[in-house]
């Protein structure tokens, strides 16, 4: 990571558990913003699902690129089909133009990985009670 993502990064721990090492750990990327479509503002699941749907769409896409072939697009009622790579998966009919502002953040994510200092990022739903 470089010093200025550094500057943005702030961790934060609750939920410890007296008398042991165990509690809580959050990593917050305090100036990551992710591009959402406005319709999805007040919705944290939708908007958690469309970046997801976004995420699987895009490696789809690059992955079946790199094998020189092409992504099949379907219509399917509210939703689209793609297929690709001998893959399909069913996203928003919303997700193709999303991803297109989405991949500028998950690439600079994945370049945050280097396999020394980060090896892997997981990404989860904090729903909270």
């Amino acid at each position: 990571m470089t010093e200025e993502d550094y500057q943005n990064l702030k961790v934060i721990m609750s939920k410890t558990r007296v008398g042991s090492f165990e509690a809580d750990i959050f990593i917050q990327l305090q100036q990551t913003v992710i591009a959402l479509m406005p319709l999805l503002a007040n919705d944290g699941i939708a908007i958690w699902e469309i970046i997801k749907q976004s995420y699987e769409y895009l490696k789809l896409v690059i992955d079946t690129r790199k094998e020189g072939k092409e992504v099949e697009i379907t219509q399917d009622g509210d939703g689209i089909i793609v297929t690709g790579n001998n893959n399909n998966i069913t996203i928003n009919k919303h997700v193709p133009d999303l991803s297109k502002d989405l991949s500028p953040t998950f690439s600079q994510m994945a370049n945050n990985i280097d396999g020394d200092k980060i090896k892997q990022v997981n990404f989860s739903l904090l729903l909270k009670d």
